[in-house]
């Protein structure tokens, strides 16, 4: 296959029946892929919206409804939408794939009261059942266009098929990858934060799927050397990864904190080719990281097991909240907050006492314990 990529939404109330295993290899051999699918216009019109950056062509069907899934045999207010609308998304193009014949959608022209002569749709745009003609005809177009957001997704190709297949949105990186100095400083200095949220969110993923040893599973700026650990993430990649996170922090009220020296920096300077720099090794890191995800999300490794402990100390943290600690047989700390109990229940509480850990949190807790225990039981 070529290195290119073209996202493609399909619009039509059937999609899920007609998107069967043969029609997804002719994507693929004409390097297209069903970016979303929609089954209204309205369903369309939201996809528009959130995804316009990321979507190279548009499929639509000529018998579907705005809202219903299962429009009446002669509705197709979806399609009059489309018609409508369709010049407000240029240049994406639009195309129209139908398994009727032509008087239909003749008579739907009249019926609509739409002049065939000139149209965008009658102009070599109506495919009748022709999906590999058609398909051909988007991937010719799509690349005689070429969009700078297409030309940047083909340049970094399998980041965005990560994010896609991560369920996220690459609209950010696209949009700091188009930067130009035109941009407001305030909306600049959010940038680097904005791309923070999304590796959070793929560390979330990462969490949930047990790739991260438990004792780590609250601490994003320790991914990197987990990976690296773990996973075996190249030196370059790691020490960028750091570079990345360091930059792209959270903010700090500490007047000497890098965040805020760079933020300051992006204010005053508005640098942004240092940004573009840091939203290209992102997309590395988001290319390496699914690959490995891909390979491990059904191989759990550091998933939480159920225990019996005793505890080995009674403790009061800096906000008067007392707390029961456990180890397990690795040393590894678990603290219950016995403050949420009735008195009765923290009584049962001494040094010795059995208890069974059956749930943790996924953060660190306090008094230099490892978790916090969500679910416990007495013995």
């Amino acid at each position: 296959m070529e290195n290119k990529r073209i996202n493609v939404v399909w619009c039509d109330d059937a999609i899920d029946r007609l998107y069967d295993e043969d029609i997804e290899e002719l994507f693929l051999t004409h390097n297209c892929i069903l970016f979303r699918k929609a089954r209204t216009s309205e369903e369309l019109k939201i996809i528009l919206k959130d995804y316009r950056n990321q979507i190279d062509a548009v499929i639509v069907d000529l018998n579907m409804g705005r809202t219903e899934l299962t429009p009446s045999e002669e509705e197709a207010t979806g399609f009059s939408w489309v018609h409508e609308h369709f010049k407000e998304y240029d240049p994406i193009p639009f195309y129209l794939y139908t398994g009727r014949n032509q008087e239909f959608i003749e008579k739907i022209y009249k019926d609509f009261q739409y002049d065939p002569d000139g149209d965008y749709f009658f102009s070599n745009r109506i495919f009748l059942g022709d999906v590999k003609g058609l398909l051909e005809m988007i991937k010719n177009e799509v690349a005689a266009i070429g969009t700078p957001t297409y030309r940047i997704r083909q340049e970094y190709h399998e980041a965005f098929a990560a994010l896609n297949n991560f369920g996220l949105d690459g609209n950010e990186f696209i949009s700091i990858l188009l930067l130009d100095e035109k941009i407001d400083r305030f909306e600049l200095t959010k940038k680097p934060n904005s791309m923070r949220k999304i590796i959070e969110e793929i560390f979330t993923i990462l969490v949930k799927a047990y790739m991260i040893p438990i004792d780590k599973t609250g601490q994003l700026n320790e991914l990197p050397n987990v990976l690296s650990e773990e996973y075996q993430m190249p030196e370059a990649l790691r020490s960028a990864f750091k570079f990345f996170l360091q930059y792209i922090q959270d903010g700090s009220h500490r007047r000497d904190n890098l965040k805020i020296e760079f933020d300051n920096y992006l204010y005053n300077d508005k640098d942004i080719y240092l940004l573009k720099s840091l939203a290209i090794i992102g997309l590395d890191l988001i290319k390496w990281v699914w690959k490995k995800y891909d390979e491990y999300k059904l191989k759990p490794r550091f998933k939480f097991e159920p225990f019996e402990g005793e505890v080995y100390d009674l403790q009061t943290d800096n906000k008067r909240k007392e707390h029961a600690l456990v180890k397990d047989s690795e040393g590894s700390i678990y603290a219950i907050n016995l403050t949420r109990l009735t008195p009765q229940e923290r009584n049962q509480f001494k040094i010795g006492t059995k208890v069974k850990i059956e749930e943790i949190t996924p953060f660190n807790g306090p008094l230099k314990s490892n978790f916090y225990v969500k679910k416990h039981s007495l013995i």
